[in-house]
């Protein structure tokens, strides 16, 4: 059986060395760890169960420590993965996050929707793309996105940027492009530019 041969303390880590050349490492406020000292000889399965249950605890802390900003399970998956949490804990503890309510990927896709078009519009599609860049099922991206209405969301662009611009060809071409670097196709994009423009020089401008 493995037996303790050291136990060090650093911060909120703990590691368990065993004479075999294995660790156990963990967070010191992780119960079942903390009983266990120099000399005592640990049986390999209760070991492996208290391995398997410090990898639960460490997975669970992180990603609560990491859902203190929104994130979506892929993101917070992927992150688990970095710091070697095993793909079946990782998947037990996204699947209680969402049970409890911590971790919900529409919410976090709705919630990104409004961020990104707020001030700084670009085009349903885009904003589709960069859901699901970050993991978002198709069908839940495309529900976040459902109510944008990218002519709308291309004139008020267009709108705000107008006044800095003396005529309407200079504004027309370096907006548009930008218009076209967010998303919107080309005959919304002239659209936009189009209306926001008699907007901005206002009648027999």
């Amino acid at each position: 059986m493995p037996q303790v041969t050291n136990v060090d303390r650093k911060g909120r880590r703990l590691t368990i060395h065993f004479d075999d050349e294995t660790s156990l490492q963990c967070d010191r406020g992780f119960r079942l760890a903390k009983g266990f000292d120099v000399g005592q000889e640990i049986e390999g399965l209760i070991l492996e169960r208290v391995r398997l249950e410090a990898a639960r605890h460490e997975a669970d802390l992180a990603a609560r420590r990491w859902l203190r900003r929104p994130h979506s399970r892929a993101e917070i998956a992927k992150r688990l993965r970095k710091i070697e949490i095993p793909r079946e804990i990782i998947e037990e503890t996204l699947d209680e996050m969402e049970r409890r309510g911590f971790l919900d990927d529409r919410a976090y896709a709705g919630a990104w929707t409004a961020d990104r078009v707020r001030g700084r519009p670009r085009s349903a599609r885009m904003v589709r793309n960069e859901l699901r860049a970050q993991g978002i099922d198709s069908e839940v991206a495309r529900e976040a996105t459902a109510d944008l209405d990218d002519a709308a969301l291309a004139l008020e662009f267009a709108v705000k940027r107008a006044p800095r611009y003396a005529d309407f060809e200079g504004f027309s071409r370096k907006e548009g492009a930008a218009l076209q670097r967010r998303g919107f196709g080309y005959s919304i994009a002239q659209q936009a530019l189009r209306d926001a423009w008699a907007e901005h020089v206002g009648p027999g401008g």
